[in-house]
C-alpha cells in the first residue's frame, strides 16, 4: 500500500500545504481534490488512428463528488478498499444516479472514459454502465505495493479487483480490468512490448474465457497462465491474493 510521505504546496489551487505525496509517486490535493499518478497508461494513445473522426465528448454526471456517502464507502470497505485508495484512483460518486464511478484521463487531463457501478440494490438498471471508447483504452492500475515487477500484469474483469491487486503486498505487479470478460487480440498485442508475464484471473464462471485469453497471449509470446478460484479477485483478502498469484 502507498505510504504517506509529506505535505507540499499545490500548483493547481495555490494551497501551501494541502497536497499529500506518497512513496509510489502519486499525490492528492485535499484542497482542490485533484489526484495525480493514477492516469491511464501513456501508450494508450499509440493505437488511435490520426485520421479518426472526432470522438464524442465523454462527460460525467454534473453532480459527481469525492465526498463519498456511507454506503459507497461501505461497498468498497467490504473488499478492503479504503477511502484513501478511492481518492488515489480517481473514483467519484453521483448522488443523482447513485453510482460509484471509475474514471480514466490522459496526460492532458482529458477524460477518456468511465465505468459506473450502480449501488442501488432495488434499481432495475444494469450493475455497470460504461461511457467512452474503451476499445482503445488500456486502463492499467499501476503497482502501489513495495518492490515492482514492471513486466508482469494481472488481467481481471472489474476495476475494484484491479485496484485491490495493485495494492497487494508481495505481488509487486500492475493490473488491468477488462471491463467485461474478454480482450481483443489487438489489445493483447499492444500490451506485449511492455509485459512478459500475464496472469488471467476472471470470475469462476468465466474459466473457459480465461483459458482462451491465455492461449491467445501465449501465441503472442507472453508467459501466460489462468488463475482459478471459487471467488472473484476482489472477494479475496490480500493474503489470499498473494498466495493465489505468487
Amino acid at each position: 500500500m502507498a505510504r504517506f510521505l509529506k505535505h507540499i504546496g499545490c500548483e493547481r489551487c495555490g494551497s501551501s500545504d494541502a497536497r499529500a505525496v506518497y512513496d509510489d509517486g502519486s499525490s492528492f490535493c485535499f484542497s482542490c481534490r485533484k489526484p495525480t499518478g493514477s492516469k491511464v497508461s501513456g501508450y494508450v494513445a499509440s493505437s488511435l488512428r490520426p485520421d479518426a473522426e472526432e470522438e464524442t465528448k465523454v462527460v460525467l454526471p454534473s453532480d459527481v463528488t469525492q465526498n463519498y456517502p456511507e454506503h459507497a464507502v461501505a461497498w468498497c470497505n467490504k473488499y478492503d478498499i479504503t477511502v484513501e485508495q478511492m481518492l488515489q484512483n480517481n473514483m467519484v460518486y453521483s448522488k443523482w444516479k447513485d453510482q460509484l464511478i471509475f474514471t480514466w484521463y490522459d496526460d492532458s487531463n482529458k477524460l477518456l472514459a468511465y465505468q459506473a457501478r450502480n449501488l442501488n440494490a432495488v434499481s432495475k438498471a444494469k450493475r455497470y454502465y460504461t461511457c467512452g471508447d474503451v476499445n482503445n483504452l488500456l486502463p492499467i492500475y499501476p503497482c502501489r505495493s513495495g518492490s515492482i515487477n514492471a513486466r508482469r500484469l494481472v488481467l481481471v474483469e472489474d476495476c475494484l479487483s484491479a485496484i485491490k491487486i495493485s495494492y497487494t503486498e508481495g505481488l509487486g505487479c500492475s493490473s488491468m480490468p477488462l471491463l467485461g470478460s474478454g480482450i481483443s487480440r489487438t489489445k493483447l498485442s499492444r500490451l506485449r512490448p511492455f509485459y512478459d508475464l500475464l496472469d488471467v484471473f476472471l470470475d469462476p464462471d468465466m474459466w473457459h474465457k480465461s483459458l482462451n485469453i491465455v492461449k491467445q497471449a501465449q501465441m503472442l509470446g507472453f508467459q501466460a497462465r489462468a488463475v482459478q478460484s471459487d471467488r472473484d479477485p476482489k472477494e479475496h483478502d490480500y493474503l489470499s491474493l498473494t498466495e493465489l498469484l505468487k
